[in-house]
């Protein structure tokens, strides 16, 4: 069986699904890992293939920001604008792509990969998240 595990975010998206995509590979199926470039470095040490979606990342040294204080509005904020309707629009059809490329019997993602669930649906690809 051919499984494509995504997610969209940092390593907090992608850490909870390494070890349900360890125990996949372990048992002989096929697993590829199709997220940003930012995390292809964690991806490719964890022992997966990776495909990047989207543009290759930013070499830029990122700057630490001290940890904002928890706020409801600013995180609604954040999932409607920058996950439901940024990265879904932005990764739509990269991942439609890939999955009728690699033409994968389920497919695993994140809670907030919108555009994955959709491309699924729409293509007939059991999902699970």
């Amino acid at each position: 069986m051919r499984v494509l595990f995504t997610c969209i975010g940092g390593p907090g998206h992608l850490n909870p699904l390494l070890p349900v995509a360890r125990a996949v590979a372990d048992r002989g199926h096929e697993v590829l890992w199709a997220t940003s470039g930012a995390l292809q470095g964690l991806v490719e040490r964890a022992g997966f293939p990776f495909h990047r979606l989207g543009p290759a990342p930013d070499d830029a040294p990122r700057t630490r920001t001290p940890l904002l204080v928890p706020d409801t509005r600013r995180s609604e904020d954040e999932v409607r604008e920058g996950f439901a309707r940024r990265g879904t629009r932005s990764r739509s059809p990269l991942v439609r792509a890939l999955m009728r490329e690699w033409r994968p019997d389920l497919v695993v993602c994140d809670e907030f990969d919108f555009a994955t669930m959709l491309a699924a649906e729409g293509l007939g690809v059991p999902t699970s998240r």
